[in-house]
């Protein structure tokens, strides 16, 4: 949609150790849409439920000449985030959610 501004996720810095810091499992839900720009490019949206700690959308798992847009991402719960990804068509949210991976509490 022409003039939808895009928010990005604020970098965010945990001032204890792994160790120290007692997280819950993570806990995040996908939906897809088509990207703005009227290319073959898909948005995959993340809303955390629970902290998200570096969230990977690993583009090549979905199909070798897909990219996507961002890299590692920390989500608070209610932070969502968007990752466009080029080079595969028909993306779903199934299939968005098997590529993406996260930091997850022993």
């Amino acid at each position: 949609m022409p003039g939808r501004r895009r928010r990005r996720a604020a970098s965010r810095h945990l001032a204890v150790t792994e160790r120290v810091l007692a997280c819950p499992r993570p806990e995040f839900d996908v939906a897809v849409q088509p990207g703005e720009d009227g290319d073959d490019s898909t948005e995959v949206v993340v809303t955390a439920r629970t902290l998200v700690r570096d969230l990977l959308l690993q583009a090549g798992r979905l199909d070798p000449a897909a990219e996507a847009d961002r890299g590692l991402l920390t989500l608070l719960p209610g932070e969502q985030a968007v990752v466009r990804v080029t080079g595969c068509p028909g993306l779903t949210a199934e299939a968005a959610r098997t590529a993406l991976f996260c930091v997850e509490t022993a």
